[in-house]
């Protein structure tokens, strides 16, 4: 998947059937720092292994 942007911080997105909110993005959207509350941990995640955006922050 190829996305026109990068997904925004702080957004909630779903990586191998877990939650977790989008903490730092890196290189334009190629990998994303997701931190994850069960357990308590913050994982480097590639773009093509989100497998949903579940919520963006709205603009500010």
């Amino acid at each position: 998947m190829t996305l026109a942007e990068p997904i925004p911080e702080l957004s909630v997105v779903r990586v191998s059937g877990q939650q977790g909110t989008i903490v730092h993005v890196h290189r334009n959207g190629e990998a994303y720092e997701v931190e994850f509350s069960n357990p308590s941990r913050v994982d480097t995640v590639l773009a093509r292994e989100i497998q949903a955006v579940v919520w963006v922050p709205p603009d500010n």
